[in-house]
């Protein structure tokens, strides 16, 4: 009787055991697995964000200096059509 009645309860303690063993290995790997990705979703977003930011600078810069340089050929294109003109004035004609 006695090992009858401890078979039942060995055969439940490790039924018992393989749960809580399945159950923390599910848990276990669902937890890195989801740290993993939260990992590696943060590292695209922060990626993503360098790259936004990058390509925000670049185009900016790309606009500023294309505006900056049309503007200063234009103000020397205009000092010298006013210093041509000056010359053209001044220059005594024989």
């Amino acid at each position: 009787m006695s090992l009858y009645s401890t078979l039942p309860n060995t055969l439940h303690t490790l039924h018992n055991t393989q749960h809580n063993t399945v159950l923390n290995t599910l848990r276990n790997t669902l937890h890195m697995t989801l740290y993993s990705t939260d990992l590696n979703t943060l590292h695209t977003l922060h990626n993503t964000l360098h790259i936004t930011v990058l390509n925000t600078l670049y185009n900016t810069l790309r606009k500023t200096l294309y505006s900056t340089l049309l503007n200063t050929l234009h103000t020397l294109y205009t000092a010298l059509a006013i210093i041509r003109s000056t010359i053209r004035y001044t220059t005594p004609s024989f």
